[in-house]
């Protein structure tokens, strides 16, 4: 992999992420989650191109990034998998995890597995501060990315299996913050 590339990447996710901080996690900044979905991408045998994209995965749908400026600084391949992640208007009449689902399932398996990462990071944080989320809201985004996950499985059984432990960690979370609310209103 080249060095300057990578820290190109990291840069402009540092950049434009700079002053956004994780949902309930005081003081974490939301740039470490595209790191954390880069290095789960590069771990399962990623290509540099595809750790890219892990990075930059969500500054197109922030409108931070275009998709012509990624193919500019890194090249055609990583803007096409970039353009895997964005949300696609063909899909907008399915709800949202239909929509990804659908929409993922044309994709390539590089663009499946940073999806699996996403999906999988995602569950760690609210596995790590379920109390930052409304419960039901919380079992409803972790049903709908099993059923993102389950369309692309295929795409990397290892990454499968970590998007697996992320879900039960994040279940179990939201059971026992569910168990000290009911404690709490006694």
């Amino acid at each position: 992999m080249q060095l300057t590339r990578l820290t190109a990447a990291y840069r402009i996710a540092a950049e434009a992420h700079a002053r956004q901080l994780r949902r309930g996690q005081a003081g974490v900044v939301y740039v470490d989650h595209p790191c954390e979905v880069a290095d789960l991408v590069a771990r399962d045998g990623g290509t540099e191109s595809d750790v890219i994209a892990a990075l930059l995965h969500y500054l197109v749908n922030e409108e931070a990034l275009g998709l012509d400026e990624i193919e500019r600084q890194f090249g055609a391949e990583v803007a096409t998998l970039t353009a895997g992640l964005v949300r696609d208007p063909r899909w907008a009449d399915l709800d949202l995890k239909a929509r990804k689902a659908a929409h993922l399932e044309r994709q390539p398996a590089a663009v499946k597995r940073i999806k699996i990462a996403d999906q999988t990071c995602n569950l760690r944080d609210l596995a790590r501060d379920p109390q930052a989320w409304d419960v039901a809201r919380a079992r409803a985004y972790v049903a709908g990315a099993t059923r993102v996950v389950a369309a692309i499985r295929e795409a990397s059984p290892t990454l499968a299996a970590k998007f697996d432990d992320a879900r039960d960690r994040a279940l179990a979370a939201l059971a026992g913050s569910m168990d000290a609310s009911a404690e709490d209103r006694e």
